[in-house]
């Protein structure tokens, strides 16, 4: 079930998210389905998209789209 979360997750990120990277905060409010906009559920996608290099943790503190972030991932596998 976990797997399949995490697919549905990165397949969102590579085909409809319109930014470079996604914050945990975006995910719980975006996410295409609604185990994902639960804070378990979106932990458990993104631990595997890490895992499986589909996404790469920012360092903390980096400023996206206007604000310092404690948390971010770099997505991994869009076009420029």
């Amino acid at each position: 079930m976990e797997i399949e979360r995490a697919e549905a997750l990165r397949i969102w990120l590579l085909t409809r998210w319109e930014h470079p990277e996604i914050l945990p905060s975006e995910i719980l409010r975006f996410a295409p389905i609604k185990a994902l906009r639960e804070s378990p559920g979106a932990r458990a996608a993104i631990a595997i998209l890490v895992k499986h290099g589909w996404l790469v943790a920012l360092p903390q503190g980096l400023t996206i789209r206007g604000a310092v972030r404690k948390e971010a991932w770099q997505i991994v596998g869009r076009g420029a």
